[in-house]
């Protein structure tokens, strides 16, 4: 039975000591929007902008209640905001990336976050990935995106920003994905194209718009690689009641979990663990970061 490493947000922010190279955590997000794209986020109503600083999930909901036409145009600038950040030589990403391709580790990795750092590095490192069952002759590593990615579009609609507008929330698309890193095509998608990125949207539901086939496809798999590992590591992922996918699932996994995220996280995962980890023994719960347990890990995990 191969292992599982589950990666959150924390993951990647921790991935860098230098916290400018790397995605913000949630708390400071809508910020660093403004700055990014200001003539777009600061259209939104100050009262949901207070929303989103005081917590990104209801501020989505708000946006999507007072201006529900702006979702799609605020997913597209999202996507061009996380496309951005690669891993450095030093990330951990490139050293987990190193590890898996000198142990020919045979476990699957899940990323819950937008960026591609986890991608870039595993790429760079010689370790071509794939989605979904491990195709025949396929030597790579199974990469899962249960929230799908900035890079992946769906391919079967296509429509003008400047002719299309639409409540995102009222939308599906369905059909084939392509994941898009050479530069200038994926800005040209995102300026031209109305339909949002293959991600789902930042708020409670997880709700996507873009490609819910291959999200819902992706979901149905994290639980089917939670289900079949003997060892689970899940590494920067805050406890979250609503995403039911995930801690469903890991709620009656059998494989151990190693748990790593920080003090006040562990606390909440104790107390989570107390009342619905019912089907296994030996979980390690670590008050320490990733930077400090990325050894103990690697061991939990075989790497």
């Amino acid at each position: 039975m191969p292992q599982l490493l589950l990666l959150g947000a924390g993951a990647s922010y921790g991935s860098e000591s230098d916290k400018s190279l790397v995605p913000p955590l949630s708390v400071s997000l809508f910020d660093e929007l403004m700055k990014f794209e200001p003539a777009l986020w600061k259209q939104i109503p100050k009262d949901v902008a207070d929303q989103f600083s005081r917590d990104f999930e209801q501020g989505w909901l708000a946006l999507a209640e007072k201006m529900p036409g702006m979702q799609t145009h605020a997913q597209r600038s999202m996507a061009g905001f996380f496309f951005r950040f690669g891993p450095t030589k030093d990330s951990l990403y490139r050293k987990l990336a190193r590890r898996i391709e000198k142990a020919k580790w045979p476990g699957a990795l899940a990323t819950l976050n937008y960026e591609r750092m986890l991608h870039l590095a595993l790429h760079s490192s010689g370790v071509p990935t794939f989605c979904g069952p491990r195709p025949n002759s396929f030597s790579g590593i199974e990469l899962c995106l249960p929230h799908g990615c900035c890079h992946v579009f769906c391919d079967s609609v296509t429509g003008s920003a400047a002719a299309i507008t639409m409540d995102g929330r009222a939308v599906n698309t369905n059909g084939p994905v392509i994941a898009v890193d050479e530069p200038r095509e994926f800005w040209l998608r995102i300026r031209t194209q109305a339909f949002p990125l293959v991600m789902s949207y930042f708020e409670p539901s997880k709700f996507t718009t873009s490609g819910d086939n291959f999200i819902q496809e992706q979901r149905s798999r994290l639980q089917q690689l939670i289900v079949d590992a003997d060892k689970i590591a899940v590494i920067g992922v805050s406890v979250r009641d609503q995403d039911a996918h995930i801690w469903n699932s890991l709620a009656h996994a059998t494989a151990p979990i190693y748990y790593c995220s920080g003090k006040s996280s562990k606390a909440a995962f104790e107390m989570w663990a107390e009342r619905n980890r019912l089907a296994a023994s030996g979980d390690i719960v670590s008050e320490q970061y990733w930077v400090d347990d990325f050894d103990s890990v690697a061991k939990h995990l075989e790497l």
